[in-house]
């Protein structure tokens, strides 16, 4: 599921180039999808974290919950970046 995760963040990922200048070409249209494409992500993330936490608790292997871990903390970053860019055009 991390990498099902890790795939969605990278539609999150394409809002970030030229932010500013998409936001002024398409104005409150982009942003609105910017928004749901970054509450999808944490959703999605949420729910995977969600079940690596249960698989913990199962007994899977550290190595294989450590590296969907690992996967995990890159999914958010695209979200994390964009809340960022969404923030400081709010702010502006």
């Amino acid at each position: 599921m991390s990498i099902v995760v890790l795939c969605i963040s990278l539609v999150t990922l394409t809002y970030l180039p030229e932010f500013d200048q998409r936001v002024r070409w398409h104005g409150a249209a982009f942003v609105r999808q910017a928004t749901v494409a970054i509450v999808f992500t944490v959703i999605v993330g949420t729910a995977a974290l969600v079940n690596l936490v249960k698989d913990v608790g199962r007994g899977y292997s550290p190595a294989r919950c450590s590296l969907a871990a690992v996967i995990l903390l890159f999914a958010f970053t695209p979200a994390a970046l964009l809340t960022v860019q969404l923030f400081r055009y709010s702010v502006n």
